[in-house]
């Protein structure tokens, strides 16, 4: 076995932190989920609905959910208890979200809204409809980083082409790239004459 170099600290080194009792605690998951469904009066399955919407939305939607969620923090704060309870600050991000999918919906009824409410809730899709969507994604990200030297190494140098690049990609990086997208990409990187 291997010395422990002593210029580490404790807090690295799992040898030694195991060994003077310095590790992590183990985290404890269970929340109480009946006070969260007396809060919200959401089902289960529609908090994961309403959270997958969430999670689809563009950063700026997302951001303006947490402001709904301080604001109901704010405004509850006197009913519900302590906002540092994760259980109250996730019902509060769950009312938020719930609050904004009505507003754009239209709470499902067109009847009931009157021509201000359906001007306002026009607007609100047209400025959500304006915000830019997540384009490229993590593909994007992993080629223009570490990835991107090796990836112009592979087809300028090595003379491969995109297919087989996309396929070396697969392979050796985990990386699902498709040979058109990779051809996309170089050119956006001004490399055209490929």
């Amino acid at each position: 076995m291997s010395e422990v170099k002593d210029d580490v600290p404790d807090k690295y080194c799992f040898k030694r932190a195991q060994a003077k009792k310095h590790l992590p605690e183990i985290v404890d998951y269970h929340y109480d989920t009946h006070r969260l469904d007396s809060i919200t009066g959401v089902t289960p399955d529609s908090r994961d609905r309403l959270i997958r919407w969430y999670a689809r939305q563009p950063e700026q939607i997302r951001i303006e959910a947490h402001r709904f969620q301080t604001d109901l923090l704010r405004q509850n704060r006197n009913n519900l208890g302590s906002a540092s309870d994760p259980v109250v600050s996730h019902a509060c991000l769950v009312l938020a979200i719930q609050k904004m999918v009505r507003a754009e919906e239209g709470v499902h009824s067109k009847n009931s809204l009157t021509k201000e409410q359906a001007e306002i809730l026009r607007s609100i899709r047209i400025a959500r409809a304006r915000i830019p969507k997540r384009r490229g994604g993590r593909k994007r990200v992993k080629l223009e980083g570490p990835l991107r030297l090796e990836v112009e190494r592979l087809i300028l140098n090595d003379g491969l082409s995109y297919r087989q690049a996309s396929k070396y990609l697969r392979q050796h990086h985990n990386l699902k790239i498709s040979a058109s997208y990779l051809c996309e990409i170089m050119k956006e990187w001004g490399m055209t004459d490929v």
